[in-house]
């Protein structure tokens, strides 16, 4: 049995520990952290906020088979089926956020808290304004894949900058 001054003390010193951490408490709205990422991103105009939907690892597994199907149709006719699937099933097992482009739709999955949370919906904003400013990638030709890979980089940098900040408690 734990006498009860431990107990008071290791609540103490938990709850000490938990107050030094960033809490979802002082959370960033998604249009504070959809504007930071314009200004990041050296944005000057005002761009439609995207639809969010906060939504289960399961949902957004199917949102991306069901956003990615151009790219899997190709990867059939140049890798097989098997291997196709192979692709799809690793994108659908690490997925955590998605940019529905048709849509204009940002899909984060629910099951990540705080800074992560919101440096995933950063990043997928990145794409939302690259999209608007930008234009789409296309679907083939020789430099769709060097656009994407740069497009890529950037969202994963502004992700970085936003939860490196976010994890020290100066959110953005």
């Amino acid at each position: 049995m734990t006498p009860p001054h431990m107990t008071r003390i290791t609540l103490s010193l938990t709850a000490a520990i938990l107050l030094l951490l960033p809490t979802s408490a002082v959370a960033k709205s998604p249009e504070e952290i959809y504007f930071w990422v314009a200004e990041e991103m050296g944005i000057s105009v005002d761009p439609v906020l995207p639809e969010v939907h906060f939504v289960t690892k399961e949902y957004l597994g199917q949102a991306l088979r069901h956003t990615s199907r151009a790219s899997f149709k190709a990867w059939e006719v140049e890798y097989g089926a098997e291997r196709a699937e192979s692709f799809m099933e690793t994108y659908t097992t690490g997925v955590v956020g998605l940019y529905d482009v048709q849509n204009n739709v940002v899909y984060v999955g629910n099951f990540l808290e705080g800074c992560r949370r919101e440096a995933i919906l950063a990043h997928e904003f990145v794409h939302a304004l690259q999209l608007a400013t930008e234009g789409p990638v296309g679907d083939s030709g020789p430099a769709v894949a060097l656009v994407q890979m740069f497009r890529e980089q950037e969202a994963s940098s502004i992700e970085r900058r936003y939860a490196a900040r976010c994890s020290q408690g100066m959110i953005p």
